[in-house]
């Protein structure tokens, strides 16, 4: 009987030990990969970006489009006058009518050296391929999305070209106003870039 309890009672807290190890897995996978991100049929969740992606994103500027494809002509064309920030936004994104304000709060304050676009890309489908040509994460990636165009000097032509980087949800914060003064470091830098490179 002695041996029979204690086989019992072992068995009991190995199960135990498991359960409590699967809990704490799925708890921290949860934390940093919020299931919600996957499905854009929620309409009131934050956003992919602030949820699912915020602690991880980084704002870097490069050459090579997400897709390969060319940048749109309306980015080519307004590259002519100053660098371009553009807000891709969407129906249902509480994390993009948040950052809004802040958008055309600098869209005010740098309208003398940079160019705002905001593209909602329920009310213009139309705008969906210059989405995909920005979208550097594919299918990770959702909106708020924040890309700033300017021109970089490629090392290997010598050339000034399109040189842009992306940023999603709060742009790598926690609080929307500290994703704010990422965006504005961010518009800050394309027109210092555009200043040497143009």
């Amino acid at each position: 009987m002695d041996g029979k309890s204690t086989d019992a009672s072992r068995s009991r807290t190995i199960r135990l030990v498991a359960v409590l190890l699967v809990g704490a897995f799925f708890f921290a996978t949860g934390t940093y990969f919020s299931g919600y991100g996957d499905s854009k049929a929620i309409g009131s969740v934050l956003c992919l970006s602030c949820i699912k992606l915020e602690p991880k994103i980084s704002v870097e500027f490069r050459f090579e489009t997400a897709n390969g494809a060319e940048h749109p002509q309306f980015v080519l064309d307004a590259l002519k006058d100053g660098p371009i920030l553009i807000d891709y936004s969407q129906n249902n994104c509480e994390g993009c009518e948040i950052m809004h304000p802040y958008f055309n709060a600098l869209a005010d304050k740098y309208a003398a050296s940079c160019n705002f676009l905001y593209i909602n890309m329920d009310e213009t489908p139309e705008m969906r391929p210059s989405f995909d040509v920005y979208n550097v994460l594919g299918g990770a990636g959702g909106t708020p999305m924040w890309v700033m165009v300017t021109l970089g000097q490629d090392k290997l032509s010598g050339l000034a070209k399109p040189y842009f980087a992306v940023g999603y949800g709060y742009l790598g914060e926690t609080v929307p106003e500290k994703g704010a003064e990422m965006m504005e470091r961010m518009i800050i830098e394309g027109i210092t870039l555009y200043g040497q490179n143009s």
